[in-house]
């Protein structure tokens, strides 16, 4: 089987006349390069009927998919179908009611308090391959079979990676108090993607605490401590891994400074918290095909204390500055 090609119910296993061939690649990336076999551990598709009851899921392991060119075959009975396309689903992550297309979710493994602590492992989501990078998330990958056949053959599931490291420098012209911490967490409903790489929605109800079941705190798997860098006497940088990240997601980033004696003060004003919205500040991610090309973020705020007060003077994305202001004018960006 290694030297031909994955499928079943044609013997011959010939993709070209009929069944359903699909060819897969992950060039959703920042270089537009197919890095398919740079990453890929597994590939587990699921395959629904019209009815939305799940027809069949395959696991494809790289071993298998390396011998057929990362393709897989099938022969599939007429009529429509949904697919849905994870790599590297592993360990984690939960993968929650697939025996149905809407109820079907992958969702973050968590300390119980819908807590993450951890640098999780990527993972990846399949789109049918667009040309256009303002339609390719548009529908998911509904296929029609007929005459035993899918046209135009081979459809193409394209990767996106879901999993994105935020590196959040905090900046300080002056060391903060030796008892002190500076703690930096996102937090959203980021955890749990469903069939079409969303947040499901939360249905309204009188119970008050669903309106939190979705919503997960990120909070950093590493930190470091500079001095003396870019003119800044202290520097904290805490590394998070989270996950997808769309526009109007809503999701929050949070950094708090405590010190001994004091109340715990916000350093980011309210209206500048929306971690998503910020990052497209910068010009090169002005949408989501732009967002999921990119998973690697260092943020930097750079803090002076005025009159008693830490100021918010600047904030980076990616080296583009967003703020630049003197502490004479803190404005909005």
């Amino acid at each position: 089987m290694l030297t031909s090609c994955l499928g079943e119910g044609d013997l011959d296993c010939d993709p070209k006349e009929n069944g359903l061939t699909i060819k897969f690649l992950y060039n959703i990336n920042w270089d537009f390069k197919n890095k398919l076999p740079e990453v890929l551990d597994f590939i587990d598709l699921y395959i629904y009927k019209e009815s939305g009851e799940l027809y069949r899921h395959v696991h494809l392991t790289r071993e298998e998919l390396v011998a057929s060119d990362y393709t897989y075959y099938t022969i599939l009975p007429d009529g429509m179908y949904d697919l849905v396309t994870w790599m590297n689903n592993g360990d984690c992550y939960y993968k929650e009611n697939i025996d149905l297309f809407a109820d079907a979710s992958v969702r973050i493994i968590d300390d119980g308090q819908q807590n993450i602590t951890e640098n999780t492992t990527s993972l990846y989501y399949g789109y049918v391959d667009r040309q256009s990078d303002e339609v390719y998330e548009e529908e998911n990958a509904r296929i029609e079979i007929v005459d035993g056949k899918y046209t135009p053959q081979p459809l193409i599931i394209n990767f996106a990676k879901n999993t994105n490291h935020i590196n959040v420098y905090a900046q300080f012209d002056r060391l903060v108090h030796e008892d002190g911490a500076v703690n930096v967490q996102i937090s959203g409903k980021n955890g749990v993607c469903n069939s079409y790489n969303r947040a499901p929605k939360i249905e309204e109800s009188n119970d008050v605490s669903r309106s939190t079941d979705y919503i997960y705190t990120y909070t950093p798997h590493k930190l470091d401590t500079l001095y003396n860098d870019q003119g800044y006497y202290f520097t904290q940088i805490s590394r998070i891994t989270t996950q997808r990240l769309w526009q109007n997601d809503d999701i929050d980033l949070s950094i708090i400074l405590q010190e001994p004696g004091r109340l715990d003060r916000e350093l980011v004003p309210k209206d500048k918290r929306k971690l998503t919205e910020l990052i497209m500040k910068h010009p090169a991610y002005f949408n989501n095909f732009m967002i999921e090309r990119q998973d690697v973020y260092n943020i930097v705020f750079q803090f002076n204390l005025a009159s008693g007060a830490w100021t918010m003077v600047d904030v980076i994305v990616n080296d583009w500055h967003l703020v630049k202001q003197d502490l004479n004018d803190v404005g909005i960006w």
